[in-house]
C-alpha cells in the first residue's frame, strides 16, 4: 500500500522483488524508506538520506552538547526501531559519530560524555576524530589536511603506474589517462577545499605539476610553469576549485541546482536589510558568518 497526498492506495500483494540496480528498485526503495523523515523532523534534528545510509547532526554551543548527544541517542534509537519495522536493520558497527568545531570549541568539551549509546543492548559509538562523507575525510576541525593528504597519496600512486607506459603512447593519450586516474580525483569534490589555506592545498599542486611534467615528457627536476599548464589547457589547483564554485554559483542563480543549495544562496537585493543599498542593484550574493549558520 501507498500514501501519496494524504490518499491510500489499496493493498496489493507482492510476490516477488525486483532486481537490485534497477530503475524500478530504486524507486520502490524510496516509497519504502521516505517516511523516515518524520523520525528526524520530530527530534529537531537536520539529516541527509542516501541509498543504504543516513546521516543526522545537530549544531549547538559547547555548552549544549549534553543536549545534542541526548538528542541524537533518542533519535537514532527511533531510527532503529523503525528499520526493524520495515525487515532493515541498522547496521551499528558502521555507525560513527563526530563532534565539529573549532579548538577552542572543542576544548571546552574535553571533559563532556560525548559517546553515543544505540538500543537497549547498549551499542556505545565512541567519538571518531576523522569520518568519511562521500569519499571526503572530515576532521574535527575541519582542516581537511588528511583528505588532502589521501589524496595526495592516491595521485602520485597513479603517476607512478602511469610512469611505466609513458614511452608507449604520445602526449595525447597520456593526457587523457592522466585525466582518467589523477585529474579526476584532483577535481571530485574539490569544493570543499574553498578558502584553506595555502600550505594545506600546496601538496594538491605539487601533485598537478608532476602530471604536467608526465604529459609533457618533461624531466622530474624540470619546473614546471604557467606556460606549461596553458599549453595542456589545465588550471592551478586553486583555479579549479574557483572554477567549480562558479559553475555551482551560476546553477544555482538559474535555478538548476538542488533546491537545498538554492535555499543557502541569498542575493543582497532580496534582503530587507540592504534593499536601499547600490549593492542590491548588483547579482551579489550575501555571505553569512559561519558562527550565524545553526
Amino acid at each position: 500500500m501507498f500514501r501519496a497526498n494524504g490518499k491510500d492506495s489499496r493493498v496489493f500483494t507482492v510476490n516477488c522483488s525486483v532486481p537490485q540496480g534497477s530503475v524500478l528498485g530504486l524507486l520502490k526503495f524510496i516509497s519504502y524508506t521516505d517516511d523516515v523523515t518524520s523520525i528526524f523532523e520530530r527530534h529537531c534534528v537536520g539529516h541527509h538520506l542516501f541509498a543504504d545510509d543516513k546521516q543526522c547532526y545537530k549544531s549547538v554551543f559547547p555548552s549544549e552538547v549534553n543536549l545534542a548527544r541526548d538528542s541524537l541517542r533518542d533519535c537514532v534509537a527511533d531510527v532503529r526501531d523503525w528499520c526493524g519495522s520495515r525487515r532493515l536493520q541498522l547496521n551499528s558497527l558502521k555507525s560513527e559519530i563526530i563532534w565539529l568545531g573549532t579548538r577552542h570549541a572543542l576544548q571546552k568539551t574535553a571533559t563532556a560524555d560525548l559517546k553515543l549509546e544505540i538500543g537497549d543492548d547498549v551499542i556505545v559509538v565512541q567519538p571518531a576524530s576523522v569520518v568519511r562523507d562521500l569519499g571526503v575525510l572530515l576532521d574535527q576541525e575541519l582542516t581537511l589536511k588528511q583528505h588532502v593528504a589521501k589524496v595526495t597519496s592516491g595521485c602520485f600512486y597513479q603517476l607512478r603506474r602511469l610512469k611505466q607506459v609513458r614511452r608507449y603512447v604520445d602526449n595525447d593519450v597520456m593526457a587523457q589517462l592522466v585525466a582518467a586516474f589523477v585529474t579526476s580525483r584532483l577535481d571530485y569534490c574539490n569544493g570543499v577545499l574553498a578558502g584553506l589555506p595555502q600550505c594545506t592545498i600546496a601538496p594538491l599542486q605539487r601533485v598537478h605539476n608532476a602530471a604536467a611534467r608526465l604529459v609533457l615528457g618533461l624531466r622530474p627536476s624540470d619546473h614546471t610553469t604557467i606556460t606549461s599548464l596553458r599549453q595542456l589547457h589545465w588550471l592551478p589547483v586553486v583555479l579549479r576549485v574557483q572554477y567549480k564554485l562558479c559553475i555551482l554559483m551560476h546553477a544555482t542563480a538559474n535555478n538548476k541546482a538542488p533546491a537545498y543549495l538554492r535555499e543557502l544562496v541569498l542575493q543582497t537585493r532580496e534582503m530587507a536589510s540592504r534593499s536601499s543599498l547600490r549593492s542590491s542593484a548588483s547579482n551579489s550574493c550575501h555571505t553569512p558568518d559561519t558562527n550565524q549558520i545553526r
